[in-house]
């Protein structure tokens, strides 16, 4: 149990420290879903921080590897969760879309 009161921790830090910076992740991970959407990636919108993109099995090792090239680095699966929180600036977000825009080509 003694883990369960370190999560606990982190999360009450969490709440105390970061609850305003919560709306900055909601919005950033709206923005890459709605920029993945019009790039032809099929996307269910995020109510958070996180939203999920289908891909087909055999787009990932090529998608990853773009990324990666591109100093991406993301977990690329046909069922890809896209996670957004306090180390992920609106910057970097825009790299991404810049990225994907560029693998779409």
């Amino acid at each position: 149990m003694r883990q369960a009161g370190v999560l606990a921790a982190a999360g009450l830090y969490a709440i105390d420290n970061n609850i305003e910076r919560l709306v900055e992740d909601h919005a950033n991970a709206s923005l890459l879903a709605r920029a993945m959407e019009q790039l032809g990636f099929r996307i269910t919108h995020p109510q958070t921080n996180i939203s999920y993109a289908d891909l087909e099995a055999g787009e990932c090792a090529p998608l990853d590897a773009f990324l990666r090239g591109h100093g991406v680095l993301m977990r690329v699966s046909p069922r890809m969760r896209v996670v957004l929180h306090l180390d992920v600036s609106r910057a970097d977000v825009e790299t991404v879309v810049q990225v994907l825009k560029e693998y779409r080509r």
